[in-house]
Parts: structure tokens; sequence; C-alpha cells
């Protein structure tokens, strides 16, 4: 396949992302008042607790790339829907990610402790993510090829090795996630 298609490919990946994540932050509210009338206000620190136990961070690893192949995998489905399930993927997870992030910012969680509780472990997730919307994105030309009778075995065999690095990324996103994510929530929110 060349460079050139998966070049375009993953432009319209971060496209989709980035559009869906500046559409997510522009729909979270501007501010929380209402919200905190209806609802009991809970910690950060206190949730960060109870979502996960300290000591069982193995099982929390193992939770968190079982979700993130989950989401990749769905990505992957691209290649059979011509592209569809990971454009719409994409912007399902940039939608959630931008309101998140955006209605957190809102309740006065500063900017750095966003960043510094989201992107070590967001930038491998993400470009894992990437990267599996890129081979999902490449579905229609693999449709057109084997139409026209020129699609082989080998050119499908030739993702593999690409498929595998990017579960190898998924697999460290999560490990940051439950080793540095959590423990650096807490101190920071502490």
């Amino acid at each position: 396949m060349p460079f050139a298609s998966w070049v375009r490919c993953l432009a319209v990946a971060i496209a989709v992302l980035g559009a869906a994540f500046a559409t997510g932050v522009g729909l979270a509210p501007a501010e929380q008042t209402g919200a905190r009338e209806q609802v009991r206000p809970v910690s950060a620190k206190t949730f960060l607790d109870t979502a996960e136990p300290r000591g069982d961070r193995g099982r929390l690893c193992l939770a968190i790339f079982a979700r993130n192949l989950m989401v990749y995998t769905l990505l992957l489905c691209g290649l059979a829907s011509a592209g569809i399930t990971a454009i719409s993927v994409l912007a399902f997870n940039g939608l959630s990610l931008g309101e998140l992030l955006g209605a957190a910012h809102a309740s006065g969680v500063p900017l750095d402790v966003l960043m510094a509780t989201t992107l070590p472990h967001g930038i491998p997730e993400f470009s894992a993510f990437l990267l599996a919307a890129a081979i999902g994105l490449r579905g229609p030309a693999l449709f057109a090829a084997w139409m026209r009778g020129a699609l082989s075995s080998q050119s499908i065999f030739k993702l593999w090795p690409i498929v595998s690095v990017g579960v190898c990324i998924v697999a460290a996103g999560a490990f940051i996630e439950a080793y540095w994510t959590i423990p650096m929530a807490r101190l920071l929110l502490s």
C-alpha cells in the first residue's frame, strides 16, 4: 500500500478525532452550578480511592488493556465496514474525551493537572488508536482491489506486523495509566 495512501488515512483519522474533541470541549458546560445542587459532590481523591484500591494495579492494568484493546479492535473493524466503524469510534471517543476534559476544567480542575493525568498514557493510547483507524480506513481501498481481482492474501497479511505494534503500544499505554496516572492524580489532587 502506497505511503501517500497511509498518510491520507492518518490525516483523516486525526481530523475526525480533533474535530470531535473540539466539539466535545465546546459541549462541556461552562459552569457546574446546576450539577452541584442536584448531585452530592465527591472529591476526586475519594473517587480515586474507591475506584482503584491501592496495591491492585496489576488487575487494573489488565482491565485498562482489555478496554483499550476493544476500542483498538473496533477501529480495525473499519476494514470490513468501509471505514464507517473507524470514523464512528474515533468521533465518539473524541467527543467523549473532549466533553469530559472540558467539564473537568470547568469544574475547577487546573489545566496542568488535566495534562499530567491525561497525556502520559493518552499519547501512546491515541497513537495506537490513530494507527488502527488508519488501517481501518484502508477498507474501501482493499475492497476496491478485491473487486478488481488485484487483492492478494499477502497484502492483507502485511498488515499484521503493524497491527501487532499497535497492540504493544496499547499495552504500554495501559501500563502507564495504571502505574503512573493513578499515583500522579492522587499526588496532584491530595
